[in-house]
This record gives C-alpha cells, sequence and structure tokens, in this order.
C-alpha cells in the first residue's frame, strides 16, 4: 500500500510518498478441547493360593484379602495359642457370608477366650483361602485379671549376650558378640556399663546403641586403657506393646 501526502511549503517536493507492506492478520483457530483424562484403573494381579497375610501379634492377627478371591473361600481363621493349660486353637468362622477387605480378628473376642490368661504364646495361624500357613513362636503377657481390658505385649527376649568374667590386656576390647533380639518394637538395643565416676556414677550408662538386622545384632566392646573391672550389660527399653529385656551382667578385668 503506498500513502502520498500533500506538503506545500517542504523542502523539496510538495509531495511525499511512503510504502507500506501489509500482511494478513493472523486468525486464532481455536484448538480441539482435550478429552478428560481417564484415571488408570489399577490392575487387579491374578488370585494366587499362596498370598499372604500379616505376621500375629499378641493381640490376634489381621488379615487383608484379595479382592479377587474365589467365593466360598474366606469364612474360617484359626490361630493356635500355647498356655499353661496347654494348646488351644481358636476358630474364626463367618456363618452369614464370607470375611473380606480389612479384617482383624481378635483373641479377646473369642468366645472360648479365656480373660484370665497370664502368659501365651501364638504359634500357628491358617487362613481360608489361601495355602500359606504362619509358624512361629510369639510370646505374650496380660495381668491375668479377667475383668480388665488390658492389651496384651508381647515378651521381648535379648539371647546370646556373654555373662561371667573374661580378663583383657590394658588397651584392648572384649571380643564382639552376635545375639538375637525378638519383639523389641521401635526400642533401640542398647549396650551399657556400670558408671563409677560423673554424674551417673553408681548406675547403668548407655555406651551405645546397637543396631539390629533380621533379628541378630553384633555387639562391640569399647577398648578399655585402664587397669580394673568394668561391667557391661545389653537392655531393650519396654514400651505399652512390649516388655522389654535386660540380659545378665559381662564382668570384665584388665590386667
Amino acid at each position: 500500500m503506498k500513502v502520498t501526502v500533500a506538503t506545500p511549503g517542504s523542502q523539496g517536493n510538495d509531495t511525499k510518498s511512503k510504502v507500506f507492506w501489509v500482511e494478513p492478520c493472523d486468525t486464532e483457530t481455536p484448538e480441539d478441547p482435550e478429552d478428560p483424562e481417564t484415571p488408570d484403573t489399577p490392575e487387579v494381579p491374578p488370585f494366587s493360593w499362596d498370598w499372604r497375610y500379616q505376621d500375629p501379634t499378641c493381640t490376634g492377627v489381621t488379615v487383608d484379602y484379595p479382592s479377587n478371591i474365589p467365593d466360598g473361600q474366606a469364612n474360617d481363621v484359626n490361630i493356635r495359642v500355647e498356655t499353661d493349660h496347654g494348646q488351644q486353637t481358636l476358630n474364626f468362622h463367618r456363618n452369614d457370608g464370607f470375611w473380606n477387605g480389612h479384617t482383624p480378628f481378635v483373641l479377646g473376642d473369642h468366645p472360648r477366650w479365656d480373660a484370665g490368661t497370664a502368659e501365651y504364646h501364638v504359634t500357628w495361624v491358617q487362613v481360608g483361602g489361601t495355602n500359606y500357613h504362619w509358624q512361629g513362636d510369639i510370646g505374650c503377657l496380660t495381668d491375668g485379671d479377667p475383668s480388665t481390658q488390658d492389651a496384651p505385649v508381647a515378651i521381648t527376649e535379648v539371647d546370646g549376650f556373654r555373662t561371667g568374667t573374661v580378663t583383657v590386656t590394658r588397651g584392648h576390647s572384649v571380643a564382639a558378640d552376635v545375639v538375637t533380639v525378638e519383639q523389641n518394637g521401635d526400642a533401640a538395643l542398647a549396650l551399657q556399663q556400670w558408671s563409677t565416676i560423673g554424674t551417673s556414677r553408681g548406675g547403668w550408662a548407655t555406651v551405645k546403641t546397637v543396631g539390629s538386622i533380621d533379628g541378630t545384632a553384633k555387639v562391640t566392646f569399647p577398648k578399655l586403657t585402664r587397669r580394673g573391672t568394668y561391667r557391661f550389660r545389653l537392655t531393650v527399653a519396654g514400651s505399652a506393646v512390649t516388655t522389654g529385656d535386660t540380659t545378665g551382667v559381662l564382668k570384665v578385668r584388665v590386667r
């Protein structure tokens, strides 16, 4: 497009011109709306007769049933316990249908459970609908009073810690121990030493915490640089769900 303008009185020509190059205006084409995303449907794995449930506790066992378990396969759970009165298998049976979803089976809710049982061991569990059977030994305690609704606690056990007396040369440490730890919950295993100095004098002081892998723990001892007699033990603090445990004492003489 050329534009010419009259410019009387200007220096030079009385007209001025200018050429403008014009392109077509862009027309925005609306984009097609996207289809709303369809949420992914989780795939249900094919049913297996070997599916597993959680390990039992002193309270009982909780089962998460597969959503695609065949009909008619989920109406029985058996929990075997050992008490002072012998072995007892408690059967949880549903007559009006089948168990499903997240289902707890509580020993104290079973009509044959003796609420006055002060100590017992859970040793075997069978859940209908799976070939898997749990076997083990979970020691448990209650207050033995049938009139109370106390929650049973697991008996913590630390085994394999050496006790008695050993002698080492000054500047050396006691050989490491490997111990087993059962039912300690979230409590840490601690190596303690009887203290004869400082603010903890006349009491047990924690030297170090000991990590536990698959129920076992390696216990190493500090280097002893002074002559004398030292005492060590292992301990696990109790909680609302565990008893805790403390081993016997290892006496170390340094010469």
